[in-house]
């Protein structure tokens, strides 16, 4: 609690500075971080997956991924992609390999699918 004032009156003490600013983009900065592996974990995919109707899928039998698959998946995207050279690897992976498979699904053993691969009306090429 006393770190907590230290703080709040070190930035008031700053000329120009606001606290509520600060505060609102940590918030911001929080919520951004949470979503995708909230998401993921409570949905099994994002609100841009839901769209386009992408599941993320255990890789070995296109089951419902483990919690801990999940985590490691959004774990590994962040610190991939916090690196340039490995994030644009991560890119030209999942662009050009016959999987469509990003660095970090490979780690974690996981695929996206369409929806209608999973029912079984598709097959991998993507045709009906």
């Amino acid at each position: 609690m006393l770190a907590v004032a230290v703080v709040l009156a070190v930035f008031e003490a700053l000329p120009g500075t606001d606290i509520e600013d600060y505060v609102g983009d940590a918030i911001r900065g929080l919520a951004s971080l949470a979503y995708r592996p909230v998401t993921t974990l409570a949905y099994r995919r994002t609100l841009g997956k839901r769209v386009m109707d992408l599941w993320i899928v255990d890789y070995r039998d296109d089951g419902s991924p483990s919690s801990g698959q999940l985590i490691g998946r959004e774990l590994l995207f962040y610190v991939i992609a916090a690196i340039p050279m490995v994030n644009l690897a991560n890119w030209l992976m999942a662009a050009f390999s016959s999987e469509r498979r990003g660095m970090y699904d490979r780690m974690a053993e996981t695929r996206v699918i369409h929806i209608l691969q999973r029912v079984g009306l598709e097959d991998d090429e993507g045709r009906e």
